[in-house]
């Protein structure tokens, strides 16, 4: 059990620490000027992604599809809320200063780009035929392979 869950946990909380980093740098450095704050921003959904392509792709070569998904969005929806209710505090705000139009289109975007990352990994990896299904499949084709080629007595 603790097998599975701890790279879950790992990644969340890499996820988590990427954007509370983001969240103290613009509030330390006070940064107010809204170019600046989106360039910030963009880098740290960049971030999030990659991070997202990398653990999807390591993921997808060893373990099922199904199982992956689940583990990713186990991470990406612990991370995302992780980022939307304690996140604020590293920006020195409340967590609903912005309402909850703003805290839920904060989740939203999280997810959508934790996924997208997730999703390209994925992708990815079938493209080149190493996720375990296609790699299932060529040992049985070369099982079968095997025994076609015996000669026959």
């Amino acid at each position: 059990m603790r097998q599975r869950w701890m790279p879950v946990g790992v990644l969340a909380a890499a996820l988590f620490v990427i954007n509370a980093v983001a969240r103290l740098i613009v509030w330390k450095a006070d940064i107010a000027k809204d170019a600046e704050q989106t360039r910030i921003g963009m880098i740290t959904f960049g971030a999030i992604a990659v991070l997202c392509v990398a653990a999807a792709a390591w993921w997808a070569l060893r373990y099922p599809l199904d199982r992956v998904a689940a583990d990713l969005l186990v991470a990406g929806g612990s991370a995302a809320l992780l980022s939307v209710v304690i996140g604020p505090l590293f920006s020195g705000k409340a967590v609903f200063d912005g309402g909850i139009g703003m805290v839920l289109g904060q989740l939203v975007m999280y997810l959508a780009l934790a996924g997208l990352g997730a999703g390209l990994g994925i992708l990815g990896v079938i493209a080149l035929g190493k996720d375990w299904k296609t790699r299932a499949w060529k040992r049985h084709e070369d099982s079968l392979n095997a025994r076609r080629n015996r000669s026959a007595r």
